[in-house]
């Protein structure tokens, strides 16, 4: 039986554009179209990594291995 721990830095460049487009009619009938598109913005993160690692020798020549990771995400709330 084996264990082993791991760590690390996973970088992510995130970039963000919005757009829209819309028509519109107003109550006499009239038809307007409008559109919006955001500024694009990057945000470059770099997140944490760790890991778990086990193995387990079941017969000689077979072992059953397991392994887990997470990353440590960012959540923002409004305003982004």
């Amino acid at each position: 039986m084996f264990f082993a721990a791991s760590a690390g830095v996973h970088y992510l460049d995130m970039t963000l554009q919005l757009a829209g487009a819309a028509t519109v009619t107003q109550s006499d009938g009239t038809v307007q179209s409008a559109s919006y598109q955001s500024k694009r913005s990057g945000l470059p993160v770099p997140l944490p990594v760790a890991g778990l690692r086990a193995g387990w020798a079941i017969a000689p020549n077979w072992y059953l291995d397991a392994a887990a990771a997470a990353d440590v995400g960012i959540t923002q709330g409004e305003g982004l």
